[in-house]
């Protein structure tokens, strides 16, 4: 049996750490990420933003290694409605939890999570984090309406940055 072939799309490739520099906004599709970083769990990049496909995605980041705590910024909105009246959000980084939402209305939000540098993983003057975002009530509107979605949504992510911690540096 002969492996599928998957076609190339605008944007970094697949599995390959996304670079996040401190203060800069990076935006999720294929307008800047595109396939960037993503290890599994996401859908198609979009124009600007990129949702997630299933119950967990998991984004791989490299940065110059940072001495000092850091303050990740993802923003995005969350998939809510009236057949999804929630979305619950957890995020792991290297294996820590570091933060849990419960998302109650589809208006655009800033989650914010604070990194230790001992979380980090060292490679060099890199350092490297596994970002796994786990949402259990990710939604196939193809199961809830005709022609609908076949895509497992939960959230909507339009962009990513790394700053220094208030006080930090």
């Amino acid at each position: 049996m002969q492996a599928k072939q998957s076609q190339p799309r605008p944007g970094g490739a697949a599995g390959q750490a996304v670079r996040i520099d401190l203060g800069v906004v990076r935006c999720f599709g294929d307008g800047d990420l595109g396939l960037s970083g993503q290890v599994s769990g996401w859908a198609a990049p979009e124009d600007a933003h990129c949702w997630n496909d299933g119950p967990e995605a998991v984004l791989q980041v490299v940065a110059q290694q940072p001495e000092f705590r850091c303050v990740l910024v993802i923003g995005g909105a969350a998939l809510v409605n009236k057949l999804c009246p929630r979305q619950d959000m957890t995020v792991f980084v290297n294996g820590y939890r570091l933060g849990f939402w419960r998302l109650m209305d589809a208006q655009p939000v800033q989650l914010e999570v604070m990194i230790e540098p001992g979380q980090w993983h060292a490679r060099g003057k890199d350092a490297t984090l596994s970002l796994a975002f786990h949402m259990p009530g990710s939604l196939r509107l193809s199961t809830v309406q005709p022609h609908g979605d076949d895509r497992e949504l939960g959230f909507c992510f339009h962009t990513i940055a790394l700053f220094p911690a208030p006080h930090e540096r």
